[in-house]
């Protein structure tokens, strides 16, 4: 199984903690599989997801909306926000729907299958979707 390619930094310290978390938990994951590993993973991620989320009203999100509401017009930020948090939820989704698989079937073992898409679509989502707000949130951030 390949490990987790390296994760971009979001330049924002909690939020990189929190990446490293999640990244060390799949790493836990990936070499004992087991339904313990996955419920922390899954624990963390939610955890981080919320935070994030949180970060991104108040920083990004919320802004813009106001300044939509003072100029008018469209805003491709505005609606990334929608496919990102829907991709936080996809993949809370389906770790939990792993989950209930394996209380089903009275398993402890989670698949190596499953686990290579986790991680697949954990580099995913913090490479591609994570990394498109960085430099805006540090901005934000820091004054």
């Amino acid at each position: 199984m390949q490990g987790l390619a390296e994760i971009d930094s979001v330049k924002n310290d909690e939020l990189d903690e929190e990446h490293d978390l999640c990244a060390a938990a799949l790493h836990r994951l990936s070499e004992d599989l087991s339904s313990a590993a996955l419920g922390s993973f899954v624990s963390l991620f939610e955890r981080h997801c919320d935070h994030e989320e949180a970060l991104l009203e108040e920083y990004l999100y919320a802004p813009e909306e106001t300044r939509l509401e003072e100029e008018g017009g469209v805003s491709l930020l505005l609606n990334s926000r929608t496919s990102h948090f829907k991709d936080h939820e996809r993949l809370i989704r389906g770790a939990k729907q792993e989950l209930t698989r394996l209380y089903r079937e009275e398993s402890s073992r989670v698949s190596v299958s499953f686990v290579n898409g986790l991680l697949r679509d954990f580099e995913n989502h913090a490479n591609v979707y994570d990394a498109s707000y960085a430099d805006k949130l540090a901005v934000a951030t820091t004054g």
